[in-house]
C-alpha cells in the first residue's frame, strides 16, 4: 500500500477502508512523564523537540471558532480550584511532574 497523506488516512478510516497505518490524534496532548520518556528514548535535548517529533505523526487538526464565553474561565479560586466554562469546579491533582484536573463535588 502506498503512503497516505493524513487527510487520505483519516477519510479512509472514516469510510472503514484500509489505511497505511492507524490515524493518530494527540487529543489534548501527551502528559509530561510520557514526553520525558520519549525524549530519553529518542535522545532529544528538550521537550520542545519531543512535541515537534509527535506533531509530525499527527493526522488530525483542530478548527474551532474564537472563544466567546465567560471572561474569567481560567480564574484560580483561593482553594486552588478553577471553574470551567460549564461551571464545573475542578481541583488540580499532582502525579509527580505535572497535574490533571479532577471534578470537585
Amino acid at each position: 500500500m502506498k503512503k497516505m497523506t493524513a487527510k487520505e488516512r483519516v477519510l479512509a478510516s472514516l469510510r472503514h477502508q484500509p489505511t497505511d497505518m492507524i490515524p493518530l490524534s494527540l487529543g489534548f496532548g501527551v502528559n509530561e512523564p510520557a514526553q520525558i520518556q520519549l525524549q530519553k528514548h529518542l535522545g532529544l535535548k528538550n521537550h520542545r523537540q519531543g512535541r515537534a517529533y509527535l506533531l509530525g505523526y499527527r493526522d488530525t487538526r483542530s478548527v474551532m471558532p474564537a472563544y466567546a464565553g465567560p471572561k474569567n474561565r481560567h480564574a484560580i479560586l483561593k482553594d486552588g480550584c478553577s471553574i470551567d466554562i460549564w461551571n464545573i469546579k475542578r481541583r488540580p491533582v499532582s502525579y509527580g511532574s505535572g497535574h490533571y484536573l479532577e471534578i470537585e463535588d
